[in-house]
C-alpha cells in the first residue's frame, strides 16, 4: 500500500503523544492517518489540519458533517478491496480518536444512529472428536507431547 508522506502539526501532535506510550502503535497510527488523510485530500480537496479547523467550533469554510465524512470514508476503504471487516472498524477508529483527540464533537449516540460499520463475520468454531484426538495422539511418538496433547484436550487450555 504505497501512501504519500504527510506532514502536518495535528497528525505529529496525535502520533508523538502515542508514542511516548508505546512507539509501535504511534508507527500503525501514522500508517492510518496518512491513508485518511489521502482520503480527505481527494473527497475534500483539504488537509487534515484544515479539516480539524473546519469541524471544530473554530472552523470557517466549507460545512463538513463528520458522520458523513466517516461513511464516506468506510465506503471508500471498501471500495479499495483489500482490508477486512475488523481492519476497517480498526482504521475508522483511529481517525475518530485523531478527530476527538482535537476536539471534534462526535456524539456516541448519533454515531451509532448514522454510522453502519460493515458486520464481522465470525466462523463457528468447532472442538475436536474424540476420535480426532485419539488420531493425533496415535500420531505423535514423544510421550512427553502426548501428555501435554492429553492435558491440552482434558483441559480445553489453547497450546501457544
Amino acid at each position: 500500500m504505497e501512501i504519500t508522506e504527510i506532514k502536518t502539526k495535528t497528525v505529529e501532535t496525535f502520533v508523538n503523544n502515542a508514542g511516548y506510550v508505546n512507539k509501535g502503535t504511534a508507527r500503525e497510527y501514522r500508517k492510518r492517518l496518512k491513508l485518511f488523510a489521502k482520503f480527505v485530500n481527494e473527497s475534500n480537496s483539504i488537509s487534515l489540519d484544515e479539516l480539524v479547523e473546519t469541524l471544530t467550533i473554530m472552523g470557517h469554510g466549507p460545512r463538513i458533517d463528520v458522520y458523513q465524512l466517516f461513511s464516506q470514508y468506510i465506503g471508500w476503504l471498501q471500495q479499495r478491496g483489500n482490508m477486512s471487516p475488523r481492519s476497517i472498524k480498526t482504521w475508522v477508529s483511529t481517525a475518530r480518536h485523531y478527530l476527538e483527540t482535537l476536539d471534534v464533537e462526535i456524539s456516541p449516540r448519533k454515531w451509532q444512529l448514522k454510522i453502519k460499520m460493515p458486520r464481522i463475520i465470525r466462523s463457528q468454531k468447532e472442538s475436536l472428536t474424540k476420535e480426532d484426538i485419539q488420531t493425533i495422539l496415535n500420531a505423535c511418538s514423544s510421550i512427553k507431547l502426548k501428555t501435554y496433547l492429553l492435558w491440552l484436550a482434558a483441559t480445553g487450555c489453547r497450546a501457544t
